[in-house]
């Protein structure tokens, strides 16, 4: 039986330095963790962020806790000495749960408001972030109970635990607490203090806990818990529960509802060659097909910048990847590249000003890019950071602006590499902007497959992330029912040094042979597995995009390979947006339709009528006929 509880305002102080528990950011400057920092007091000494905020340029606060704990699991390394979470907060109730006989600290979770669902000893910094409507707690410090910082709480719960759960539940933690364990396969039991009869809600069981008071009640709840006198299975006349309309609460979607899609429509104006493309419904799997240079990767591309709220490194990678630089003059007449923004924008003969708009095609914060100028105050604060590289031209600016972010970057900049450290950038835009840093770090994770078969090196960041997991057997699985090759196990060797005798390989173990192959050897549809797996398994909660999903694949594992898709994106809960020439592809689809209960999929086509680039959607019965039939749709 494993029992969570939420997090509590009053928290212990660690003693010696005045900021001992905090976290502190790359500057060493010590972090309060809030809802939005925008509205927090300003102070000389502490540095409000959100959870989601950079820590630098290549991870989130989010992803410095996470690492940070995975240190001190391996050497015990805990320089900001953070405390355990059980030990963060002063009620006893905590320490007793995780030091009682009856749960100890591996049946113990505490649902934190920033961070999630957390291990007791799960060790976390102060922060000052609620769930609580209560108009008496400051505005910066109330984190919405819909708001689901993009997925990326923490969840610590074994989902395929049979064990029921026992949440303590505070009203206002209810909702985000079913929307975080609606994957959880034992019974979930929520306890609150209310009056009412019993009702089995379609996801918890929702049980009236007797206790006297309503301040605090919930710690009184839990105490009653571990003093074994309110077990509901033993005792029911001491709980009963409320019809779930009481609360108010609504309904939580499941996870692959289609109404949980990152993005379920999609508009995009002024983008490269699209002068405004509407596609009224994407699906949890979406198929692009199109001629050559119809736009079907600019659609990745400009969901990417959505993704990613239009920050400069996707800017530039999406930039550079097509060789879309451009040379200028420096003052000292030396000839450096900076990237060619213009190719961003449609070419119209519109005299109107260049516009991108990326995003869902309803009421929903879009992505917008535009070109514009500097205030001469702007440009000066820009130099003052980056004129040891190259001057600023006033008149040449990308303004972007997601919800109620709204920024620019300097053209003539970019060619430096400074402009590579994000962090001083979105500092600098601090400083001059209305700048929410929570619109712009609410990216979306996603991965990325391209045409081409994918290097070691890229495979082997993914892998690292989920070795010695138990996602090491979902690829073992793919391979025995996408290629038919039953393996043991996977192992990267090497490193990343340039020498191609030292450089990083996958070794494979068949199960049929004695010693480990290289991976490469099994070919390219293997690897181009191995890649789709691992790319799928990081892209949880997120987008995975597959430029030429046909590559390297045989039409004979089509199906299987399709099948595998569809299984990994519902249970990781990914987006899939992919591109093809290939009509294997969709007799592949086709025959699952037909054959199986496999669902969300839709296709799109995209085709120059001789103005503009336009659409054709096909829904799945379109598809199924098309493979049967035989009919061209690409």
């Amino acid at each position: 039986m494993k029992i969570v509880i939420p997090c509590a305002n009053r928290k212990n102080q660690v003693e010696g330095e005045k900021f001992n528990g905090f976290m502190r950011d790359k500057d060493g400057i010590p972090v309060m963790f809030v809802d939005n920092s925008q509205l927090a007091p300003k102070s000389r000494y502490l540095r409000y962020v959100s959870p989601n905020c950079y820590y630098d340029d290549t991870m989130t606060f989010r992803d410095k806790l996470s690492s940070y704990n995975d240190r001190f699991e391996s050497d015990g390394y805990n320089p900001f000495n953070l405390l355990p979470a059980y030990k963060l907060f002063k009620n006893p109730i905590y320490r007793d749960l995780v030091e009682s006989e009856k749960y100890g600290k591996d049946e113990v979770y505490i649902f934190s408001a920033p961070w999630g669902i957390v291990r007791a000893d799960y060790l976390l910094p102060m922060y000052d972030l609620t769930f609580s409507s209560n108009q008496t707690v400051e505005e910066y410090m109330r984190r919405g109970q819909d708001d689901t910082y993009n997925n990326r709480d923490f969840n610590h719960l074994d989902n395929n635990s049979d064990d029921t759960l026992n949440f303590i539940g505070i009203r206002s933690y209810i909702r985000p607490f079913r929307r975080l364990t609606r994957n959880y396969r034992g019974k979930r039991m929520v306890y609150f203090k209310a009056q009412g009869s019993r009702k089995l809600s379609r996801d918890v069981v929702f049980v009236r806990c007797g206790v006297k008071g309503t301040q605090n009640w919930h710690y009184q709840c839990a105490r009653k818990k571990l003093n074994s006198q309110c077990d509901c299975s033993n005792n029911d006349d001491q709980f009963d529960a409320t019809p779930l309309s009481k609360f108010e609460l609504g309904p939580v979607p499941e996870c692959n509802d289609s109404n949980t899609l990152l993005l379920p429509s999609l508009v995009i104006k002024g983008f490269r060659g699209f002068r405004e493309l509407v596609i009224p419904e994407l699906e949890r799997v979406t198929l692009f097909f199109g001629k050559n240079s119809v736009g079907k990767t600019s659609v990745i591309e400009a969901i990417q910048l959505y993704a990613e709220r239009g920050q400069f490194n996707v800017l530039s990678r999406i930039l550079s990847a097509r060789d879309e630089i451009v040379p200028v003059k420096t003052e000292n007449a030396d000839t450096v590249y900076i990237l060619d923004f213009t190719t961003l924008f449609y070419r119209s003969e519109s005299s109107e000003p260049p516009e991108v708009v990326i995003g869902p095609n309803d009421h929903s914060p879009k992505l917008t890019i535009s070109q514009t100028s500097l205030s001469p105050k702007e440009a000066a604060n820009w130099e003052s950071y980056f004129s040891r590289d190259v001057s600023i031209d006033c008149n040449r600016a990308i303004e972007i602006s997601f919800g109620t972010s709204v920024y620019k970057i300097p053209w003539e900049f970019l060619e430096s590499r400074k402009v590579r450290r994000l962090g001083r950038i979105q500092d600098l835009l601090h400083e001059t902007y209305k700048f929410n840093a929570k619109d712009l770090t609410s990216t979306i994770k996603y991965q990325t497959l391209g045409p081409h078969i994918s290097d070691m090196d890229s495979l082997a960041n993914l892998w690292y992330a989920i070795a010695l997991t138990e996602y090491e057997e979902l690829i073992a699985d793919a391979f025995t029912k996408v290629l038919g090759v039953q393996t043991e196990r996977f192992a990267v060797v090497g490193n990343n040094e340039p020498q191609k005798s030292n450089r990083r390989r996958f070794l494979v173990k068949i199960r049929s042979q004695s010693t480990p192959i290289p991976l490469a050897s099994l070919g390219d549809g293997a690897i181009r597995l191995f890649g789709t797996v691992l790319s799928m398994i990081n892209s949880q909660n997120g987008f995975l995009f597959i430029d030429g999903v046909e590559n390297g694949l045989h039409y004979s594992i089509q199906e299987n390979y399709w099948k595998l898709i569809f299984d990994l994106a519902k249970d990781f809960n990914v987006q899939v947006i992919a591109t093809t020439h290939s009509f294997d592809c969709i007799t592949a689809i086709s025959n699952i339709l037909e054959n199986s209960e496999y669902s969300s999929v839709n296709a799109v086509r995209l085709f120059d009528d001789g103005k503009q680039i336009i659409s054709y959607e096909f829904d799945q019965q379109d598809i199924e006929i098309a493979g049967k039939s035989n009919i061209e749709i690409r």
